[in-house]
């Protein structure tokens, strides 16, 4: 209908209008798309070629219902109503319950994927400098709080810092990374839990944000953290 608007538009202006709302429509859709895939994403524990068939499996039937009607009611709660287009994501749900998953991995999924959509990281531009940044994330009840120190950051080269508790306590101080986009690349192997694994760190730079995500093979999904500029300790007037 969208389109046959654009087509059919007898004026400029209502070409104009029905383009803007086209796009619009085309967002939220693009939105719709990420939100279940980031929920496919976190179900398989950030493995890319196991969350795609997740949502292409189309083989099982409903038999774990009250995974099923945690699941549906999870997806509304933190990913919005189901409209006509997102109801294809209902077969996604299907499949999270039927592949052997327990249903608090499930809802954990669903709230970490749509909650990670909603605070999707945008732009590449580098970091401006020296500046500090820190975040809460969880998943099943358990809450991680990580912090991250810029401490330096020039031609595509930076030091940091990197810090967390409540799942584990993470230090890591002194590091050196590089940037490419938006990823910030940095070896934490020497200074994290053994069961611990950072998958990624990024600049967000629409948001002046850093976004990490924690691997902890004691929790079944990745946790990630939308990391937001705070004052740094040195800058703190007493």
């Amino acid at each position: 209908m969208a389109y046959y608007r654009v087509h059919r538009a007898a004026t400029l202006r209502e070409k104009v209008q029905a383009e803007l709302e086209l796009a619009a429509l085309l967002e939220q859709r693009r939105m719709t798309d990420l939100k279940f895939y980031e929920v496919a994403l976190a179900a398989a524990a950030g493995d890319s070629s196991k969350a795609q068939a997740l949502l292409e499996d189309d083989s099982h039937e409903i038999r774990n219902i009250a995974c099923h009607k945690a699941a549906l009611g999870a997806s509304v709660k933190y990913c919005g109503d189901f409209t006509d287009y997102s109801m294809r994501y209902s077969r996604l749900l299907v499949n999270l319950c039927e592949n052997g998953l327990s249903q608090d991995h499930v809802t954990a999924a669903v709230h970490q994927g749509c909650e990670s959509a909603s605070s999707s990281c945008t732009g590449s531009a580098d970091p401006p400098g020296a500046e500090c940044y820190e975040g809460k994330a969880g998943a099943l009840g358990v809450t991680e709080d990580v912090k991250v120190s810029v401490k330096s950051f020039s031609a595509g080269k930076g030091i940091m810092d990197l810090t967390g508790s409540g799942i584990q306590s993470i230090t890591c101080t002194g590091k050196s990374f590089s940037k490419s986009g938006q990823e910030l690349s940095v070896d934490l192997s020497d200074c994290l839990p053994s069961k611990v694994t950072i998958s990624s760190v990024k600049y967000c730079s629409d948001s002046d944000a850093i976004r990490v995500t924690v691997k902890d093979s004691t929790v079944p999904i990745p946790i990630s953290a939308t990391l937001s500029k705070i004052p740094c300790a040195s800058q703190i007037v007493v």
